[in-house]
Parts: C-alpha cells; sequence; structure tokens
C-alpha cells in the first residue's frame, strides 16, 4: 500500500508538472518577453525581442530570439541571436526565479568612446558610472580586497558562455578616429559545483579594416587569494593594438607582430608575474606627456623576459632579460609600496650593444627642454654602449626627477653608472665634431672616472685619456651659479706650434728642461667652462710630454688640487687626477681689455733650444689670437744673461708667425759655437747679441727660411784660430801678403757685426776687428738655410799696428804715410765657396791702384768691387764719394730687401709683477 501511494504521488507531481508547462507555454511567453523588454530596457535603453519561449536543457529556462537595441543610430550598438536563460531549481521551489546559466550565440556589441572621453552607447556609460572609482595611486586597494571582491563579484554572476561573439571598438582622438575589432569572440565563465574556484576562459581573433591582426586567449582561476590567469598572444600587430596603449596625453606609435604569454600567480598579499613576448620587425615611438619629445626605437626581433612580484610593500622585477639583436640586457628593480614620490626605487641592469641615440631620445623626452641634461644629449649624433652596468640603492622617486633637472647636482646617493663606450660622435656648437669616442667610464655621486678614452676632433686624433675627478658636487655648484668666459678666437695655430715643436723634437733626445714652477694670476678660455684664479702647479718632464705636479687653484670660485700628465709620442696621452671641493667664492680677479690667460713661470734648465742654460724666467699673456712672452730672462751656461720679448700669432692652422727682440750679454763665444755645433775650440771671448726677428714657424722647414730682421753681434777681448776656415782660407791665398805666416791665433779686442737677415741670407756691410796686431773689416752674406751654405765676402786686412800707433802720434806723419785708412800696409781678399771650405784670393788694394804701378781691378766679380767699395767707404769717411756715372765707379754694395713689417708683442694691460 505504501509503495502504491508513492507511486501516485509522483505521478500526480508529474502530471502537475507537465500541466503547468502545457500553459506557460501557450500564456507565458508573451509575458516574459514583456518582463525582460522592461528589465533590460532600464539598464540598456530600449530593447526589442523577437521571441521568448520556454527551454528545457539542462533545467527549467528561457530561450530569446533576436534580442537587439533599438537606438537612434542606424545600426544597433547590442545584438544577440539567441539567449539561452536557464533558472535555479531552488530558485523557483523558493518563489525568487534567478538565472543559474546563460548562453550566447551571436552577439554583436558596438562601444564608442567620443573625443570628450564619454563613452556610447548610453548603457555603457551608465554601467561606467557605476563602476567603483579607480583609488588614489598613492593608496592602492590591498590585494586581498580586491581579490575577495573579484571573487565575491565571479561568484554572484551566473554561469557564462559566449560564443560566435563580435565587439566593435571605436576610439575618438583630436586628430583621428581608431577602430578596432574582436571577432570570433568565445568566453565562458563556470561555477565548480562543489563550491570550489571560478574559471573564466576566453578566446577570439583581433581584427583591423577586415585584416587578421593576431589572435588571444585568456584562462583564469578565481582563487580565494586571487586569480590565476594566464594569457597569450599569437602573432599580434602592434601598430593596431597601438592606438589602445595611449591614455590621456600619451602618445604611442608602433608596427611589428608580437607572441607570447604571461602568467599571473597570486600570493598573499600580492602575486607573481611571469611574461614572456617575443617582437618580431618592431617600430616603436611614443612620448609620455604633452610637449614632450618622441621616443623611437626599432628592432629586427627582440625577446622580452621578466618574472614580476608584488605583495603589500614592494614590487620586484627579477629575471629580467631583454634581447634585441645585438643589444643584450639582463637586471632586476624593486619599487615600494604605496606608489608616489615618496616611494623609493633601487635596480641593477647589465648588458651592452646599446645604441647611444636610443638613450638620447630617452633624456630628449623626458629631460627639460632648457637643462643641461637636455643639451649634452641633444649633442649626440652616433654611438654605441657597447657593456652598461647601473646599481642603485633604494632611492625616491622624487630624486630621479629632479635627476632629469641637475643632472649633477641632483645625483641619487647610491646610484653608479660603468659603461664601455665606442663610435660616439658629439656636436656641440661653434665647434668641431668630436668623433670616434671610445673609453670606460664610471660614474658616481661625487666622482667620475674616465680610462682609455680616445676620440678625433676633424680628421686629428686626441691624445688617450685617463681622467679621475672627484667633486661633482663642487662642479654643479660652479656650473649652476657661475658664468662661462667670454668667447676667445679658435687658436688653430695651437696645432702648428705643436707640429713645429715635433718636427725639432730628436728621437730619444733627453729633455731640454727640469723643471717649472708656474703661477697664473687667471685664465678664462670658455673651453674651460668656468675661468681659473690663482692656478700654481709644478712642472717636469715625461720625455715626451709633461707632468703638472701639485697643481692648486679656484675653478669658476671653487677650490681644485690634483696632478694631469700629457705624454706625447704616436700614442699620446694625458692622466689626470682632480678633487674639487666646496664651498664656493666669488671670483677674485678678471682680466681687462682682450687678455684672457696671464702667467708668471721659472723653469730649471738643460739647454734653451741649442744653447746651453741654466734657468727662464718670464711672464706669459694671452691675447685674442696671440701668445707674449714678456720679460722673458734666462741665464745660459757657462755664462751669459738672455732677456727678451717674444710674440706669436696663433690664428693660422697652417704656420705661426712670430716676433722677437732678443739682447744676450756677457755670453762665451766659444760655448755658443759648440752649442751651434760649429767649432767651438776656433775662437773665445765674451758676446753680446742683440736682435730684432720676425718669421714664421712651419713644421719641418728650416727656422731661418722665413724670417727677416737684424742682428747685432759685439765679440770682446777674446781670440781667433787661424783654423777658422774663413782665416784659413785667407792663409792659403798667398804666401807673400800672409797675415797668419808667423801666428796661429789673432787677438782682437773688439768684433762689430751688424746682420740682417732676409731669404734665407745672413748679410753684413760693416764688419770690424780690432786687434793688437791687426785690424779686419769686411763685407758680405752666407747662405744660412740650405746646405753647403755659400759664402761670398770681402775681407780687409791692415798690418802693423803697432808701427801705425806710434805713426799716428805725430799728425803730419799720420796724414803723409798712413793715408785716410789709418794704416801703412792693408790687403783685400774675395772669399767665396762652401763654408766649410771657403776660397780666397788677393785682390789689389785701393792704395797701391791709386799708385803708379797699379793694377786693373776689371775683371773682378761685382760683389768683390761692391765689397770694396763698401770698405772704402768704412775707413774713408770724410773722402770724396764717386761722382755719379763715372766710368770706373764700383757697383753698389750688397745690402738685403728690407725685412717685412712685423707687429711687436703689446703692452700688458696694467702693471707686470
Amino acid at each position: 500500500m505504501r509503495r502504491l501511494l508513492a507511486s501516485a504521488c509522483a505521478l500526480l507531481v508529474l502530471a502537475a508538472v507537465v500541466a503547468g508547462v502545457a500553459v506557460s507555454s501557450r500564456l507565458g511567453p508573451e509575458r516574459l518577453r514583456e518582463e525582460l523588454v522592461r528589465r533590460l530596457g532600464a539598464e540598456l535603453g530600449p530593447v526589442q525581442i523577437d521571441a521568448v519561449r520556454p527551454h528545457f536543457g539542462w533545467g527549467v529556462g528561457i530561450e530569446i530570439e533576436g534580442l537587439r537595441t533599438a537606438g537612434e543610430g542606424e545600426a544597433p550598438e547590442l545584438v544577440a541571436d539567441r539567449v539561452w536563460i536557464t533558472l535555479s531549481a531552488r530558485s523557483l521551489l523558493r518563489g525568487e526565479p534567478r538565472a543559474r546559466r546563460i548562453d550566447v550565440r551571436g552577439l554583436r556589441v558596438r562601444a564608442e568612446q567620443r573625443a570628450d572621453g564619454v563613452w556610447e552607447p548610453p548603457a555603457l556609460a551608465r554601467l561606467l558610472e557605476r563602476w567603483p572609482a579607480q583609488p588614489d595611486a598613492a593608496l592602492p586597494v590591498p590585494l586581498p580586497d580586491a581579490a575577495n571582491d573579484l571573487r565575491a563579484m565571479a561568484k554572484a554572476l551566473p554561469a557564462l558562455s559566449v560564443e560566435d561573439g563580435e565587439l566593435l571598438l571605436a576610439r575618438h582622438r583630436s586628430d583621428r578616429v581608431n577602430h578596432l575589432a574582436l571577432r570570433d569572440l568565445y568566453f565562458e565563465l563556470t561555477h565548480d559545483p562543489l563550491g570550489g574556484a571560478a574559471r573564466v576562459g576566453a578566446e577570439g581573433r583581433v581584427l583591423v579594416e577586415g585584416n587578421d591582426r593576431g589572435r588571444f586567449e585568456i584562462a583564469a582561476t578565481i582563487e580565494r587569494k586571487g586569480p590565476y590567469v594566464d594569457v597569450a598572444l599569437t602573432d599580434a600587430d602592434l601598430g593596431a593594438l597601438a592606438p589602445w596603449l595611449a591614455f590621456g596625453e600619451s602618445h604611442v606609435d608602433a608596427a611589428g607582430r608580437v607572441s607570447g604569454t604571461a602568467s599571473w600567480k597570486p600570493e598573499t598579499d600580492g602575486g607573481s608575474l611571469v611574461l614572456d613576448l617575443l617582437g618580431f620587425d618592431l617600430r616603436l615611438a611614443g612620448r609620455l606627456r604633452a610637449g614632450d619629445g618622441d621616443v623611437s626605437a626599432a628592432f629586427p626581433n627582440a625577446r622580452l623576459h621578466a618574472n614580476v612580484s608584488a605583495d603589500a610593500r614592494v614590487v620586484r622585477v627579477s629575471e629580467f632579460e631583454w634581447s634585441a639583436d645585438p643589444t643584450q640586457l639582463t637586471g632586476s628593480a624593486s619599487l615600494e609600496r604605496p606608489f608616489g614620490d615618496g616611494a623609493r626605487l633601487a635596480f641593477e641592469l647589465r648588458g651592452g650593444q646599446v645604441p647611444v641615440t636610443a638613450l638620447r631620445d630617452l633624456v630628449v623626452a623626458g629631460a627639460p627642454k632648457t637643462g643641461p641634461l637636455y643639451e649634452r644629449a641633444t649633442a649626440l649624433r652616433a654611438g654605441t654602449l657597447e657593456s652598461i652596468a647601473l646599481r642603485a640603492n633604494p632611492t625616491p622617486i622624487m630624486a630621479w626627477r629632479a635627476l632629469a633637472s641637475a643632472p649633477l647636482d641632483a645625483w641619487p646617493d647610491g646610484l653608479e653608472i660603468e659603461a664601455r663606450i665606442a663610435g660616439v660622435e658629439l656636436k656641440l656648437d661653434g665647434a668641431d665634431a668630436l668623433r670616434d669616442l671610445g673609453a670606460r667610464v664610471r660614474v658616481s655621486r661625487e666622482r667620475i672616472e674616465i680610462e682609455a678614452a680616445r676620440a678625433k676632433i676633424g680628421d686629428r686624433p686626441l691624445p688617450e685619456l685617463w681622467l679621475a675627478l672627484s667633486g661633482l658636487r663642487a662642479v654643479a655648484e660652479v656650473l649652476a651659479r657661475g658664468t662661462q668666459p667670454p668667447a676667445v678666437p679658435p687658436l688653430p695655430g695651437r696645432i702648428a706650434l705643436s707640429d713645429w715643436v715635433d718636427s725639432h723634437r730628436r728621437a730619444g733626445a733627453p729633455p731640454r728642461w727640469r723643471r717649472i714652477d708656474v703661477d697664473a694670476d687667471w685664465l678664462e678660455h670658455p673651453a674651460l667652462l668656468r675661468p681659473i684664479e690663482e692656478f700654481t702647479a709644478q712642472l717636469t718632464p715625461a720625455n715626451p710630454g709633461v707632468h703638472i705636479e701639485d697643481a692648486k687653484g679656484f675653478w669658476g670660485g671653487v677650490p681644485f688640487h690634483g696632478k694631469v700628465s700629457f705624454r706625447g709620442g704616436d700614442r699620446g696621452r694625458v692622466d689626470a687626477d682632480l678633487t674639487l671641493s666646496l664651498p664656493r667664492r666669488e671670483g677674485r680677479r678678471r682680466s681687462k681689455g682682450e687678455v684672457w690667460a696671464r702667467a708668471k713661470f721659472h723653469a730649471d734648465l738643460e739647454k734653451l733650444g741649442d744653447f746651453q742654460a741654466e734657468g727662464l724666467d718670464g711672464v706669459v699673456q694671452a691675447i685674442g689670437d696671440r701668445v707674449e712672452l714678456r720679460h722673458g730672462a734666462a741665464k745660459l751656461r757657462p755664462r751669459g744673461d738672455l732677456s727678451g720679448i717674444v710674440a706669436l700669432d696663433l690664428s693660422r692652422s697652417d704656420a705661426v708667425p712670430y716676433h722677437g727682440r732678443i739682447e744676450l750679454v756677457n755670453g762665451s763665444l766659444s760655448e755658443l759655437m759648440n752649442d751651434l755645433k760649429m767649432d767651438g775650440g776656433a775662437a773665445n771671448g765674451t758676446a753680446d747679441i742683440d736682435t730684432e726677428l720676425t718669421g714664421l714657424l712651419v713644421a719641418g722647414h728650416n727656422l731661418l727660411a722665413d724670417t727677416t730682421g737684424t742682428a747685432m753681434i759685439r765679440l770682446r777681448k777674446g781670440e781667433i784660430l787661424k783654423r777658422m776656415n774663413v782665416l784659413f782660407s785667407i792663409a792659403q791665398a798667398s804666401d807673400t801678403l800672409n797675415p797668419f805666416r808667423s801666428r796661429e791665433t789673432i787677438p782682437y779686442e773688439r768684433i762689430d757685426a751688424p746682420l740682417q737677415l732676409a731669404n734665407g741670407l745672413a748679410s753684413t756691410d760693416a764688419l770690424a776687428l780690432e786687434g793688437p796686431a791687426l785690424r779686419l773689416v769686411g763685407t758680405g752674406h752666407v747662405n744660412v738655410v740650405e746646405d753647403p751654405h755659400l759664402v761670398e765676402a770681402v775681407i780687409g786686412i791692415f798690418y802693423f799696428r803697432a808701427l801705425d800707433r806710434v805713426i799716428g802720434v805725430f799728425p803730419l806723419l799720420n796724414r803723409m804715410l798712413l793715408g785716410p785708412d789709418d794704416n801703412l800696409v792693408s790687403t783685400y781678399f774675395a772669399v767665396s765657396g762652401p763654408w766649410a771650405d771657403p776660397r780666397a784670393s788677393i785682390i789689389p788694394s785701393k792704395s797701391i791702384a791709386s799708385g803708379p804701378g797699379s793694377f786693373v781691378l776689371e775683371g773682378l766679380p761685382s760683389f768683390v768691387r761692391g765689397g770694396i767699395s763698401t770698405l772704402e767707404r768704412i775707413f774713408t769717411a770724410s773722402g770724396p764719394s764717386a761722382k755719379p756715372g763715372a766710368a770706373n765707379a764700383p757697383p753698389a754694395p750688397l745690402a738685403p730687401p728690407p725685412p717685412a713689417p712685423v707687429v711687436p708683442p703689446s703692452s700688458p694691460p696694467g702693471d707686470l709683477p
């Protein structure tokens, strides 16, 4: 009975259900359609539904056919071919119908963002308005709360499935409209019937203008501590996605394709993200803010791998790898939370083969347009960071922002950079480009080290540079508060002067000086960026080159000290180790007029040019494109005081014009001759010399070839040996009239030789020797440039000086016997040929030529006749002059062309010390 009663009750329930369904199939659909139109219209605006009917699948539900919005536009914003809503059986029994599952097929949605940021259709705008406001970046929502909210939202939603979906997006910007289509969309949200985590899956294709731009897949499991998410991109077109990656004032242009995966794993108070992307034919450009410059880069292929983890206190990036042939970078970073100006950032980055232009573009895009960092960055033209290592201790974000405005003054503590650069080109305004720069560089807050730096200015290689500079904050203080010295001429002659010095330096020769003490009042050159004042240093030779020891002074008002070495040779090198320190003082001394440098110096010498010397003192000053040695004074060995001034014109790149006035007092004739590689044992005595010369310093050129000017040589109380070339040739000229037959030396009391230099010739028209045994006079010239140094001269020798003096006591005998030359006997010699081996011949004297046994002077060389004429004028100054046009009048004496006009050194401004 009991079993039969139960069976009957079951049949009654089944019959009631069947009857209810039969009635609802006829009476319910229309009421359901009206109710759905009302409820959906409240959310989506006016909607239309073609039909609603009951649905019996995995439960009791309804089927909607032909759902679409009915807006004002021609095309509806939302269309669904079919929608199946499966109701929860438990909710039906409670009398509160609730969807357990929703299946949608053929869903097409259009959404559009206007230029003012408002989304259409209005239903989407209303949905976004109700969405929780974005929290302040400085106070992010705690991850556990966000995970709980997401899990609660997923749990509150019914299971959802979308097949054959399509999403059309349009975004209006100020200058264009961006379109994006997602097609073949599949989306599924499922719930674990046993109460486990909800799962989400989605996939689809990206299309732009009907062309396939890649695929995506998303899988997520929403656990209690957060969602596990896996995302995959396949052949995604960055050109299509770029407009949707820019927000606010940012702008992004891109091209190329990307494939890769991203996985998010939640952890307590955070989670970890593993990112692995591959890019092909990438071209990226963009800016972060309006007014910033665009940053651009191109990579034929690239790979990005990173592991990012976050907790409540910090976000960390580990296992960072970037590979874009040939660039390779690895590193790590950490950023404290909450994000804001006070959040501290730390990082480490290593790698190489980074284009310098890429870093330049980053700086140009982010740095202030008027800052020094921006100016230096825009000067970069090319180059590569072959290796780079960056390390930074935790530093607030605000400090990194200040770094862009003041890179030296705001350098964060703990930031260190090591890099090796190659092929860098730097072009500064008003200067030749610095090319082919290569070096190793280390930079910290207070110190910069540059090792093995090589570069060229134009085509001229620069010496290798090794620099260690401490006190970068002092450098920043000087650059921020000081002013750059005024411009000076470019001084191309400095290169010509260096070439001239090198051309006269013998390889392996010992240094000509031991030490130089420098005391510079000021040096104001724009290449130094700020003036140098009160500079002192000691210079010692590096052979070739110079060491600058114990250098002290003020640069832009900041005291500095250190040492510098310049080494010459085929591979020149500069070593510098300098330290600057605060506080800064105001400048104490400024130049007047065009003088931009002035310094005193004292040099301990071995040689001064070709001459043995002990010391040199002087004052050097630079005026415009001229450098002047003023008040120069040197002491020669074993004796002799040299003084004078020299001015160098550095305005030409091919040569250095010079002008000098030099005086030598109490010099040793034999030592001077030895210094000039002449036979110093052939003559001795005391030498006094006055010269004023003008000429050109040209590398590889004889100094005297382009020199003009005058010199006065005065010799006192000495002897000349017969083996001197000129005198020996005279001794060989005649046995009868040989003035040196009975003596090997010729003592003299005084020799005067006024010289003129021009066209490579040293000429004299008044050589005079006064001695106890004879007098000697001469005129002629010698080629001082071209070997074998040809000489042409006429020398007159007057004998019996002792007898001449006795006769000279009696005026009547003096005039009768000695004649106007004050000599009883005289002989003239013509000397010609190479200086090392000249030949001499006797010329009949004028006293014999005027007597009954006169010699005929015709046939003698013109220079001989001219020399005799000059000698006659020397010793017969009061006699009658030759009549113009006389048949036998001798030719005019030898005389070199007048020297070229010169500009003597200018007077120094004010009193010189």
